[in-house]
């Protein structure tokens, strides 16, 4: 890849973003495709979010990621919002052009097609979910989009579920059992009940990070999947294999939702299987 007078910029924001694994995909499938950009990871912190994004702006960026922990809060910014991002209330995804910024959210679909390429399907299934930021918020509507029976939210700061239960229920998506646990016995239960849990918190990026769930309490037969991508294995996914239950890790999910970002940007699809390629090779599996 070359990088000249003319080659445009789109990117991902984020905070801290040392662990960004969309650079990689995303310069591969460009210079793949032959389109005259470059990704790049722009960190902003929190407290610069409005001012750092609508800077990229005028400095002539074309689209961008969005990841944690700016799905929320970055929505007031947008001047047009896809109704995946609007019902669900979070945008990972912004094209700009000569109409603004438009956000979308990539994240259903990314979740949703990861599970379709190891045939698990949600219709009927009882879902339990650790965390309720911008990831929690699309997998729950997700699970409620693919007609999953019961979806159980909880998160370490209680008014985030309280939030994604109270604007998904006002959603126009299919009204099934969608409750937040509020205590411990409450998520034992949900978890003993649940046919996939989802770890979609930030807990299991680093090393040392401990599973966010006693994985014990599972049922046989239970799905564990992990949102997480920047580790091969997490410590969940680890004590879950070791219990005998099937994993998935968050590496598919990054790679299906980049390329649904790739395409919302340039127009064209990218190659999904260099995609993936590039990533399992940066994370050596």
């Amino acid at each position: 890849m070359e990088i000249t007078g003319e080659t445009k910029i789109v990117g991902v924001i984020g905070w801290p973003l040392t662990y960004t694994l969309s650079p990689t995909m995303h310069n591969a499938a460009i210079d793949r495709a032959g389109l005259e950009f470059v990704y790049v990871a722009f960190p902003i912190h929190p407290n610069h979010l409005e001012q750092g994004v609508r800077g990229l702006r005028r400095c002539g960026v074309r689209g961008l990621n969005v990841t944690i922990p700016h799905k929320e809060r970055v929505v007031p910014l947008m001047d047009h919002l896809s109704v995946e991002a609007q019902a669900i209330g979070a945008v990972n995804t912004i094209r700009i052009d000569d109409e603004g910024m438009w956000g979308g959210n990539t994240d259903v679909y990314g979740f949703t097609t990861a599970l379709a390429d190891v045939g698990f399907r949600l219709s009927g299934k009882r879902v339990a979910i650790a965390g309720a930021g911008g990831a929690g918020r699309a997998i729950a509507a997700a699970a409620l989009l693919e007609d999953a029976s019961a979806v159980a939210v909880w998160d370490i700061e209680p008014n985030r579920a309280d939030r994604l239960v109270s604007d998904l229920s006002k959603a126009p998506l299919p009204h099934h059992l969608l409750a937040h646990c509020t205590d411990e016995s409450e998520r034992r239960t949900a978890l003993a009940r649940c046919h996939l849990f989802v770890n979609a918190s930030p807990m299991g990026m680093k090393p040392d990070d401990a599973a966010p769930i006693d994985v014990s309490v599972l049922p046989d037969g239970c799905m564990v999947f992990d949102a997480v991508y920047n580790i091969a294995e997490t410590t969940l996914l680890r004590q879950a294999r070791e219990r005998g239950l099937e994993t998935l890790g968050g590496l598919t999910m990054l790679m299906h939702q980049g390329a649904h970002s790739f395409e919302i940007w340039f127009g064209v699809k990218p190659d999904t299987d260099l995609m993936l390629a590039k990533l399992r090779e940066r994370l050596g599996v």
